[in-house]
């Protein structure tokens, strides 16, 4: 992939924001930390990349107003997170007291990962229920002030006190009947939920267990990508997971999943872009990135991620959709589907599902 230096510099931030490693040599080199910040802040990380920056020489950091811009950002992300984690301990704490067993995805459960969990990027609240989806949403229902947003075919989301919440009716969504099948076989092998917990300042709430973790995180990413695109986040997200538990994650396990789910391709690249471009130490994830093909399907996607934005919104994709006004959204669509053709030969199946699927999920009016 050609990158020029100002990327590369961004991406070597990234690594030294998420890893105890020496201060890469081009980040000595002169930078132009405007570009850089832009970068940052396209990708949703300013935060990671405002604790790299306390790990360089004084002489080679921002100076001025870009300096104290970007310590404002970081703060502004610190107190986010805090204000995020509180509403987590409030939802998650009235659905308990309900009687209901919750389980939080993403989001400030994979935060915990991080060097330093106050500067990852927060963004919304994911939670799931089991069985007890429809009695979830009767609860938030009743609360002051909730407003709903319209649903999907896989969740129902509302804002609370400014903050959005997802309660999801399935965590994971495929658009191949077959590889729906192979996923119903792999959750009757391994749980959602076990003894991983998040801990807010004594609240404990359940978390996705490292040996399905890995696996959702990378199918939920995925599931993205297909759509309009994923953030360089996403792919942080999944490699600070495996550095902090890779030792929890039964290898032949995980591998029964891949060879299942067949996506061994997409997932040796993402492998590939922690490693090759997030400092991520080889063989910590157990899959070979040595192939050419993985190198060039890294790159690709690598390419894709640093052109569109975090999740996609900087694609014509993104720009003027509405959601679930159909008619004014054909256009996204039709590009939409131009992204699929990009994407078939990396994860053949659900790109030749995904057309049938939308199709079919438009006409029910399931979003």
């Amino acid at each position: 992939m050609t990158i020029d230096i100002t990327e590369k510099q961004f991406l070597d931030l990234v690594a030294l924001g998420l890893n105890d490693i020496p201060v890469p040599e081009s980040l000595y080199q002169e930078k132009n930390w405007r570009a850089i910040y832009d970068i940052a802040k396209k990708q949703a990380m300013i935060g990671v990349i405002y604790d790299a920056i306390k790990k360089i020489p004084t002489e080679c950091r921002p100076a001025g107003e870009l300096a104290i811009k970007w310590y404002g950002q970081a703060i502004v992300i610190n107190r986010l997170n805090n204000t995020l984690n509180s509403k987590v301990k409030e939802i998650a704490g009235a659905y308990r007291d309900a009687g209901l067993d919750v389980v939080l995805l993403k989001g400030q459960g994979l935060a915990q990962y991080y060097p330093n969990p106050l500067s990852r990027q927060p963004g919304d609240i994911d939670l799931y229920f089991f069985d007890s989806y429809d009695k979830a949403n009767e609860i938030a229902a009743g609360w002051e002030g909730v407003e709903f947003l319209p649903d999907t075919s896989y969740h129902r989301a509302f804002i609370y006190k400014g903050i959005e919440v997802e309660n999801h009716l399935v965590y994971v969504d495929f658009y191949s009947k077959k590889n729906k099948k192979a996923w119903s076989e792999i959750e009757e092998k391994i749980p959602l939920a076990g003894d991983e917990h998040l801990t807010l300042d004594g609240f404990c709430i359940k978390v996705p267990q490292p040996q399905m973790n890995v696996i959702y995180v990378f199918l939920h990413s995925m599931h993205h990508m297909l759509q309009v695109g994923i953030g360089l986040r996403q792919i942080c997200d999944w490699a600070c997971l495996w550095k902090s538990k890779h030792k929890e994650v039964d290898k032949e396990l995980f591998s029964y999943c891949i060879e299942k789910l067949r996506i061994g391709r997409p997932i040796s690249a993402m492998a590939y872009i922690a490693e090759e471009y997030l400092g991520l130490e080889k063989g910590i994830i157990p899959l070979d990135t040595s192939a050419k093909r993985t190198i060039k399907d890294g790159d690709m996607i690598m390419r894709d991620i640093l052109d569109s934005g975090n999740f996609g919104h900087d694609t014509k994709i993104m720009k003027g959709f509405q959601r679930n006004r159909h008619m004014k959204n054909i256009k996204s669509y039709f590009l939409a589907f131009a992204r699929q053709l990009k994407l078939l030969r990396i994860y053949p199946s659900e790109v030749m599902a995904y057309p049938r699927e939308w199709i079919r999920q438009k006409i029910k009016g399931e979003g």
